[in-house]
């Protein structure tokens, strides 16, 4: 008997429909994934605590709770059916630096809601900040939460030079066609690109099937066939233990191989294994991918440098 091992990538409109751009309503939402990056449960409690406190008289506290746990249900009922569809779901959103299991991005929402309804259990009575510096553990403002088109003009700009390198275009299109898409700048902006949704495409990635999986196989070839989900790690282990070994054109071929992507010389503009290798600096771009790539290196005594420590 086999199983289909199937992981997939989905990103913020995938799960929270309509979509949210600014407001208080957004800002508990996508406040609360921005800050649970940190890992720090009293941080995204204080969120809600000012969230509440901003609506100044109790009945607007009851309306604002009532209205946030409508979409939080909203959203965890989406999450629920895709864990029924699919075996491994990450929840990847560039723009807040978000990247995380659904499963885990289920249990941020589960537990914002908790504490909204213990607020309405207890009629909103003494709800305080807890004694916490936010901005010290988060690294910028506790409060307001940037609108999604301060978060997204943020983002375009410090991913200029990357992508520009990465992707051979003359300016951000991935980026600000997704603006246009989401209704944060107008349709006259969007790039000759618009119609492929190269955000998906090159920031978020489509489903990625494992492969298929005889169940009597040993269960270390199962972890290690899940471990071997995401490109970007594969090639980035690569990349440091053979590229002061062999040049880099073999690099690339042996990075298609390892990914199951073919190699066609006249075609590399469109390789993902080419883009990655001749910029190597994208491996530095997300904490999971560098320590991910530091333990692989370590794991067969391979000296990691400099740029990844």
């Amino acid at each position: 008997m086999e199983n289909n091992l199937i992981q997939k990538r989905i990103t913020d409109t995938d799960i929270i429909c309509p979509l949210l751009t600014q407001g208080s309503v957004y800002e508990l939402i996508y406040g609360t994934l921005y800050h649970s990056i940190c890992e720090n449960d009293e941080v995204i409690y204080n969120l809600v605590v000012t969230l509440c406190l901003n609506q100044k008289v109790k009945p607007l506290q009851r309306i604002y709770s009532k209205k946030c746990l409508t979409v939080l249900n909203e959203i965890i009922n989406k999450i629920d059916i895709l864990n029924k569809q699919y075996d491994d779901v990450r929840v990847v959103i560039p723009f807040i630096g978000y990247d995380s299991s659904l499963v885990d991005t289920r249990l941020h929402f589960e537990f914002v809601g908790d504490i909204l309804k213990d607020f309405i259990e207890n009629d909103f009575s003494e709800i305080t900040l807890t004694d916490l510096d936010c901005k010290g553990i988060l690294g910028h403002e506790f409060y307001p939460i940037p609108s999604m088109d301060d978060f997204f003009e943020k983002f375009e700009n410090e991913m200029y030079s990357t992508l520009v390198d990465l992707f051979h275009y003359d300016d951000t299109r991935c980026i600000r066609d997704e603006r246009v898409r989401r209704g944060l700048l107008s349709i006259a902006e969007a790039s000759p690109d618009f119609e492929k949704d190269l955000y998906k495409e090159e920031l978020i990635l489509d489903d990625n099937p494992i492969g298929k999986i005889d169940e009597k196989e040993d269960l270390d070839e199962i972890i290690n066939l899940s471990a071997r989900i995401s490109a970007k790690k594969q090639i980035g282990v690569l990349y440091y233990m053979l590229y002061k070994q062999v040049d880099m054109e073999l690099l690339v071929k042996v990075a298609n191989f390892i990914t199951n992507k073919p190699y066609n010389k006249e075609q590399l503009a469109n390789n993902t294994a080419y883009k990655y290798v001749h910029n190597p600096s994208i491996f530095n771009e997300k904490f999971e991918i560098i320590e991910y790539i530091k333990s692989q290196l370590e794991r067969y005594d391979i000296e990691v440098p400099k740029e990844l420590k």
